[in-house]
């Protein structure tokens, strides 16, 4: 289907879940939803074809949806705002050490 994705993701207060919606606007102008998904067996072996196929942009979109939500990387990498603070950081302690050790970076 042509045209642009639009993703939403919502957390009710009383449940653990998150409700993802999606739909897509279709060169007639007509919005389209995506209905709930199915589940089926496959053979052994077989390669299961994706469910869906997003672009970067809509992949982006999806991830901003559930950051609003509250849903953050399990990684242990902060994100990269983080790791630019914690990196202007460094370099400030950097530069006092070597200030009061007096040496030369």
């Amino acid at each position: 289907m042509n045209g642009n994705m639009r993703i939403t993701a919502d957390r009710q207060p009383w449940s653990l879940h998150v409700e993802l919606r999606a739909g897509v606007q279709g060169s007639d102008g007509k919005f389209q939803i995506c209905q709930p998904v199915t589940y089926g067996e496959i053979a052994d072996g077989q390669q299961a074809d994706p469910f869906l196929k997003l672009s970067p942009a809509d992949a982006q979109q999806l991830l901003d949806e559930l950051w609003r939500c509250g849903i953050r990387p399990s990684q242990e990498q902060g994100s990269v705002g983080q790791s630019a603070a914690m990196q202007k950081h460094l370099d400030d302690m950097r530069t006092i050490a070597f200030h009061t050790l007096k040496v030369k970076p």
